[in-house]
């Protein structure tokens, strides 16, 4: 069995990463609850992930588990009280497991059921929340960046400003830019675009901080650009992106394994 240590990224906790095949009597305590009901080799937890996704009742949800294809397991990644596991094309099998080669998968499924009441949630939000709430592709863990969160994350106008009509929503991806891919109540995807917003939390007027900042920007267009007046922002800076939030998501992690993959 082949232990590898991550340091700490992003102010995050270290983790550490279990090789397959793995000796049961050798994880501590937290590895070895995951490994009993997973299995302790590539082939049995591939089983293990094939039963957990042929018992996903939404169509959509169940079509996400494509991102997977061509990976097979390598490895439990721990941290914290958390586990990940690891996936990855059996041609990285040789190579450390970074951004860019692997996706990292809950290895426990979540239930946010009373979501779906409270919140008027639809029904495959909460399932693909609870199936793969926590993916990311950092290794260690660490943020929203490239990542699906844990837990249900309502978007109000309070924080995030410019939604229009696309409030109420739920927060599904983070690619790390700024931006969140959202899904409305009925699952339609939307971008919420940082750049675009009214009153951003970095640069909201209504705060001395926000209107500094503002401040300086209009005195730096004024002096490069003095005959053009300051561009209005829209009000909803939401983009329609005319599919399923599965489908964005799916599309946005293979575009970023793609892109690293290219270079």
């Amino acid at each position: 069995m082949t232990i590898v240590d991550h340091p700490a990224s992003f102010g995050y906790s270290p983790a550490t990463e279990y090789v397959f095949p793995l000796s049961r009597a050798d994880l501590p305590v937290s590895a070895a609850g995951i490994a009993h009901r997973l299995g302790t080799d590539s082939a049995t937890v591939t089983t293990s992930l094939d039963s957990r996704f042929a018992a996903i009742h939404s169509p959509e949800v169940r079509a996400f588990t494509s991102v997977f294809d061509g990976m097979a397991p390598y490895a439990f990644l721990m941290q914290d009280q958390r586990a990940w596991v690891v996936m990855k094309k059996r041609s990285s099998f040789d190579e450390a497991t970074e951004y860019g080669n692997s996706i990292l998968l809950p290895a426990v499924v979540a239930d946010h059921a009373a979501w779906e009441s409270a919140f008027e949630v639809s029904p495959r939000v909460v399932e693909f929340l609870n199936q793969f709430g926590g993916l990311t592709l950092i290794v260690p863990p660490g943020g929203f960046c490239a990542s699906i969160p844990d837990q249900i994350m309502p978007i109000c106008r309070d924080s995030f400003h410019g939604l229009g009509d696309w409030e109420p929503a739920i927060g599904m991806f983070y690619p790390g830019n700024g931006d969140i891919i959202i899904a409305r109540q009925d699952g339609a995807a939307g971008l919420w675009q940082h750049e675009l917003a009214p009153d951003g939390s970095s640069c909201d007027e209504s705060s001395p901080q926000g209107a500094a900042i503002l401040g300086i920007v209009d005195e730096m267009l004024k002096s490069l650009l003095p005959d053009t007046p300051r561009p209005p922002r829209p009000e909803c800076c939401v983009a329609d992106l005319g599919c399923d939030f599965v489908t964005a998501i799916q599309h946005e992690v293979g575009s970023a394994l793609r892109h690293v993959s290219a270079r």
